[in-house]
């Protein structure tokens, strides 16, 4: 019974946007791994640069041998990185179809393949730093117009909800850059859920979170056929409550996880590729395999919002995936 208390209150909430398979779901994983919730702590001031490692290992560092918690890591199922060679193989078919569409979503050359963002602040924040280097990347296919739809304050509960005014903004949004709903090809989920309920609970509710937001981009972008979805990158620095300190935006990776072992299941059969876009998690100052850390410099006041060095590491890894992937390449590169 303890877990059925624990799930209660804001739980019973999420279960209710989310429906009653999403919550026992949640409840399963979580007696599967034997935890209890845990509940946020209570709202402190913003940014401790003391925090420079919470101890927790990237997923893509943690092979076979290391788990979270009782879960699997990796970006993919078996602690892979890479997604399944018949799953990627689908994925490269889908990015080989894109090409430039008119206004109707008719092929011309002289046409747009629509590359848009959807989340919140910090989605575009990194977004925007990617738009501007890509104005003076000269390998990038011209006819690709990145287009930023990502908005402040904008939860994976709104995003869910075709019915959310969210949508009329990014409706809004590629208007005013003259792209329409049928030119978009190429979509990338990034948001985040503000409740805690604690680990596995929220990855699992922000999971379904993000398959019902990819299922309205499915019902408004009629040719999309790549969806790249993010983590979050460290928060160990921030003390707010609110998206906060660690170990939250880390387990975002688990959701973002779990959404692609659906996705390779068949859960968007017949619709676009889903993937993993840039995974942007790295423990602080502790640098993951690649290199890659965070120091307190590289977010604002906040802990939370890249600026400067840290929205030059987002773009950076956006550009190693958009030259690099092969779902990314026929695309985005020029040929």
């Amino acid at each position: 019974m303890g877990i059925w208390r624990t799930a209660g209150g804001t739980g019973w909430k999420r279960a209710r946007r989310l429906g009653a398979v999403a919550f026992l779901t949640a409840v399963a994983v979580a007696a599967t791994f034997g935890i209890a919730t845990e509940h946020a702590s209570a709202k402190r001031t913003p940014k401790d640069c003391t925090h420079t490692s919470v101890g927790l290992t990237p997923l893509i560092d943690m092979g076979t041998t290391v788990t979270y918690q009782g879960a699997e890591g990796g970006l993919y199922p078996g602690g892979q990185n890479t997604p399944p060679a018949d799953y990627l193989a689908a994925g490269v078919s889908k990015a080989n179809q894109i090409t430039p569409l008119d206004a109707n979503g008719n092929p011309n050359a002289a046409g747009v393949i629509g590359f848009n963002s959807i989340g919140f602040s910090v989605t575009r924040d990194e977004f925007l730093a990617l738009q501007n280097a890509s104005k003076t990347d000269l390998t990038r296919n011209p006819r690709v117009k990145i287009v930023n739809t990502a908005y402040s304050s904008v939860t994976a509960d709104q995003t869910a909800d075709p019915n959310n005014p969210y949508w009329a903004q990014v409706d809004a949004g590629l208007a005013q850059k003259s792209v329409t709903k049928p030119q978009i090809q190429v979509v990338w989920v990034k948001t985040v859920d503000d409740e805690g309920q604690g680990f596995p609970y929220d990855p699992m509710f922000l999971k379904g979170q993000l398959e019902q937001t990819i299922d309205n981009v499915i019902a408004r972008f009629p040719n999309v056929k790549i969806v790249y979805v993010s983590a979050r990158s460290y928060s160990g620095y921030t003390t707010e409550q609110l998206r906060g300190p660690e170990p939250e935006a880390y387990q975002v990776g688990f959701a973002v996880k779990w959404l692609m072992d659906d996705a390779i299941n068949g859960r968007f059969a017949g619709g676009p590729w889903v993937g993993w876009g840039p995974y942007f998690w790295a423990d602080g100052l502790h640098a993951r395999s690649d290199g890659l850390t965070w120091a307190c410099g590289d977010f604002k006041a906040d802990g939370i919002h890249p600026v400067g060095t840290g929205l030059t590491k987002t773009t950076n890894l956006w550009n190693a995936l958009l030259h690099n992937d092969p779902t990314a390449t026929p695309w985005y590169v020029k040929h």
